[in-house]
C-alpha cells in the first residue's frame, strides 16, 4: 500500500489483462507520456464519467417518459419526444466537449470541434 501526502490512498494489486489489451495500453501510455498505471487510471476515470453522463441521460428520459403515461394528443407526444432528443444531443455534446478538453490537455491541440448542426 502506498500513501502520498495530500493524495488519495493508493493500493497495489495484480490485474490480468489480455496481452493485446496490455500492448494497446502501453502504446497509449507512451504516446501520452505517462505510465501504464496512469493510463489505466485515466481510462477508468473516462469510463466513470461516461457512465455518469449516461445515467443522467437515462434519468432525464425516464422523467420524460413518466409524463407520457397519461393520454396526450399526438402533437404533444411529438414535442415530448423532441425534448428527449434535445436532451440526448446536449448530453452527447457535453461528453464530446469533455473528451476534446482531455485531448487538448494531452496534446496541446484544439483541432477537433463538434457541431451538432452538421449533417
Amino acid at each position: 500500500m502506498v500513501h502520498h501526502a495530500g493524495m488519495t490512498k493508493e493500493v497495489q494489486f495484480k490485474l490480468r489483462l489480455p496481452a493485446d489489451m496490455l500492448e494497446t495500453i502501453r502504446a497509449a501510455a507512451k504516446r501520452n507520456g505517462r505510465s501504464v498505471t496512469a493510463e489505466i487510471v485515466d481510462r477508468l476515470e473516462d469510463a466513470d464519467r461516461l457512465l455518469y453522463h449516461l445515467e443522467e441521460q437515462d434519468a432525464q428520459e425516464e422523467e420524460m417518459r413518466g409524463s407520457l403515461d397519461r393520454e396526450i394528443p399526438p402533437e404533444e407526444a411529438l414535442l415530448l419526444k423532441f425534448g428527449v432528443a434535445q436532451m440526448q444531443v446536449k448530453s452527447l455534446t457535453r461528453m464530446l466537449a469533455d473528451v476534446e478538453e482531455e485531448i487538448s490537455n494531452v496534446t496541446g491541440l484544439r483541432s477537433m470541434h463538434f457541431d451538432a448542426s452538421e449533417d
